[in-house]
């Protein structure tokens, strides 16, 4: 009788926990995937417990990428338990998926209260879109985008915890609000953006309205710390040599960045509603005017989205704060801050929830119209095409061939998908098939001539042809040559091949090149150094 009780009162945390596992349990048979080598398979401070790796992966950036200690502690845990198992690192990634989504489900329950008596079916209906969503494949079958997992786990725990505070007063609790919202910030810095929506959050509130003095109090340390991590992030990343003018893709005005941004807006809008097709890489071009069709119409997009997210501010503040709440948590993704990626599915993790949280009011909306048990329909079949869909997705990152060739079908323009793939090839020895698809890429974009050359050369070493290595590396013109790391590397790998001490000279300029082409990891470099 007791089970019986407990099945009926967890019917719908337990319904999401089994959602996510069967969405997540296609996953489980994939191997590693791309970014795992220099994050996890070649990054000995995550491997397993340790005072060393402990001091490594809070006070330095050893992966030589990026600086997230609390998901590299996640990593040092799964090596502990698992080794290099690809299984036990899959099995770590559905618990911080279904944690988060049940997570979500607790927040949205405390949230909506205030505003509707159906918080908890509005509530489910968000959770079961958001647990079941294609666009999250990425960030749940990718062991190297568990930092959206992790992060968004201790972002809605912040912001449980901070409505749990406002309900009782208790300090405590907004202590733990702020320590979960640090570590969520240590886990990816997409997160900094919390504390805007605690302003949000206050702005809904009957009691905020009478006096905005308590809320700057509240808000302000949400701000500072913030402000605080991500300076440290971007201090420890430079001097690393990590951040460049190459990866942070800086060379487009910022008045080019935000006429793009109402693009992007509108791109992740279109792949949230239709999330088709999904491919590792999309293709993004900068806007170059305000008056281009595609600007004006997503800006008037974007528009409509703003006004109606005012208007509905009475009479279905739920509704006002989805709609506001999604366009907050999309400022750090749609290009307004340099990034070497401008579009990609896991940048929308966070801002899917405020998508299915709107989403789910207009669908209980309509359960209460005339269209009646049409809605719950809808809401069936929308369920069931999404949890399809995101089986077939999850499959397709079974390795990182697989996947660069699933993008090859669904996005045949992009040359670097098609470079990516040769990559992939080459890096088993496939060499006519490598070189078969690096022409493809060469063909379909001039620049990728420089890649098909080092990759020529590259192979010349391998079967120990210096000379012809460097007689490829010769056709190379491209200005700033010299600055490249790859291309000072090889030079002074031929040359050592040679006998000629003057490539460890090479070698030494390869270490401090600014334009990196992905080829050969700067670590790789530092150890030929120290031979």
């Amino acid at each position: 009788m007791k089970i019986s009780v407990f099945f009926k009162k967890n019917a719908a945390l337990i319904t999401i926990v089994l959602v996510a596992a069967a969405v997540s349990a296609a996953s489980l048979v994939n191997g590693f995937n791309i970014d795992d080598g220099p994050l996890l398979l070649e990054n000995k401070a995550v491997h397993g417990i340790s005072l060393e790796n402990l001091k490594a992966v809070l006070t330095s950036v050893p992966n030589g990428l990026e600086y997230l200690p609390i998901r590299d502690l996640t990593y040092q845990v799964d090596h502990q338990i698992w080794g290099l198992n690809p299984l036990g690192y899959h099995i770590s990634n559905l618990f911080w998926y279904g944690a988060c989504c049940v997570i979500f489900y607790l927040f949205l329950v405390r949230l909506l209260a205030p505003w509707t008596d159906q918080s908890k079916p509005v509530a489910f209906i968000a959770a079961l879109l958001f647990t079941v969503h294609p666009v999250h494949v990425e960030s749940m079958a990718g062991i190297a985008q568990r930092k959206d997992l992790v992060s968004g786990f201790f972002f809605f725990c912040s912001l449980l915890m901070y409505l749990r505070f406002r309900d009782s007063g208790t300090r405590r609790q907004y202590g733990f609000s702020l320590i979960l919202f640090f570590l969520s910030l240590l886990a990816k810095g997409t997160v900094l953006v919390l504390p805007l929506v605690i302003v949000l959050i206050e702005c809904f509130s009957h009691r905020t309205r009478q006096s905005f003095k308590p809320l700057l109090f509240r808000a302000l340390p949400f701000f500072l710390i913030s402000a605080a991590v991500t300076v440290l992030q971007a201090a420890l990343l430079q001097q690393n040599g990590i951040i460049n003018q190459s990866y942070l893709g800086i060379g487009h005005g910022y008045e080019k960045r935000i006429f793009s941004s109402f693009r992007a807006v509108m791109y992740y809008l279109r792949l949230l509603v239709f999330p088709s097709p999904l491919t590792i890489l999309h293709t993004f071009r900068f806007s170059q005017r305000l008056f281009e069709l595609p600007v004006l119409l997503s800006s008037a997009g974007t528009g409509i989205i703003m006004v109606s997210a005012f208007r509905s501010r009475k009479i279905n503040p739920a509704l006002s704060f989805a709609l506001s709440w999604f366009l907050v948590l999309l400022l750090p993704v749609i290009g307004l801050i340099p990034l070497a990626t401008v579009i990609a599915e896991r940048y929308l993790f966070l801002p899917s929830a405020a998508f299915c949280l709107a989403a789910a009011v207009m669908i209980q909306r309509g359960a209460g119209s005339i269209l009646g048990k049409f809605s719950y329909l809808a809401l069936v079949l929308i369920v069931v095409a999404f949890m399809a869909v995101s089986v077939n997705r999850a499959g397709e990152w079974k390795d990182a061939l697989t996947l660069y060739e699933a993008g090859i079908r669904t996005n045949p323009e992009s040359p670097r998908l098609r470079w990516l793939a040769g990559r992939e090839h080459f890096s088993v020895g496939r060499y006519p098939e490598a070189f078969e698809r690096f022409g493809e890429a060469r063909l379909l974009d001039r620049w990728y001539a420089i890649d098909y050359a080092l990759y020529t050369a590259l192979l010349s070493l391998e079967r120990r042809e210096p000379d012809k290595a460097l007689a490829e590396l010769d056709t190379i013109t491209v200005p700033r040559k010299d600055e490249i790391l790859e291309v000072n590397a090889l030079t002074g790998r031929a040359l050592l091949m040679k006998g000629n001490q003057e490539g460890r000279r090479y070698l030494e300029a390869a270490m401090k090149s600014g334009i990196r082409l992905g080829i050969i990891p700067r670590r790789e470099v530092e150890a030929e150094l120290q031979r």
